[in-house]
């Protein structure tokens, strides 16, 4: 119970930390420097230690959870191919005619006004990529 005392005065005390009192106090918990200067992360993540070191962090059956996890994981042992950049394609919108002026006094979210209007839409966000075409690379799913 004092211990959990003890660390509720602790994080407050680290909450009124500066960034750089906050660095040199991971420095003291962790045992090796951060580059991070965000103030937030810091005390959090000094807080997280000092509860971890007061109540047993993991349990040993956590841990090797945790490790299996690790060692089964898929990772990239290289990094993808480069690809080459996509042509820049002409601007749909550009070259076909405005969509037409929806009907007076209508209020519709469907009909043939809306459809041309999404179609147009589409092409001037991203023109490269049609609502069919999703660009996929083979070699990531073999």
């Amino acid at each position: 119970m004092a211990d959990r005392l003890n660390i509720a005065r602790e994080v407050a005390a680290l909450k009124r930390m500066t960034v750089k009192e906050l660095r040199g106090r991971y420095v003291e918990v962790f045992g090796e420097a951060t580059r991070s200067g965000n103030k937030d992360w810091l005390w959090k993540r000094i807080a997280w230690r000092m509860q971890a070191n007061a109540e047993g962090g993991l349990s040993e059956r956590a841990r090797r959870r945790a490790e299996e996890l690790a060692n089964d994981a898929d990772l990239r042992l290289r990094r993808p191919p480069d690809r080459p950049a996509p042509s820049p394609a002409p601007h749909a919108a550009a070259t076909s005619a405005p969509p037409p002026a929806a009907p007076s006094g209508s209020t519709s979210t469907s009909g043939p006004w809306c459809d041309s209007f999404r179609s147009s839409q589409m092409n001037i966000i991203r023109p490269e990529v049609s609502r069919t075409e999703i660009p996929r690379n083979p070699e990531l799913y073999t």
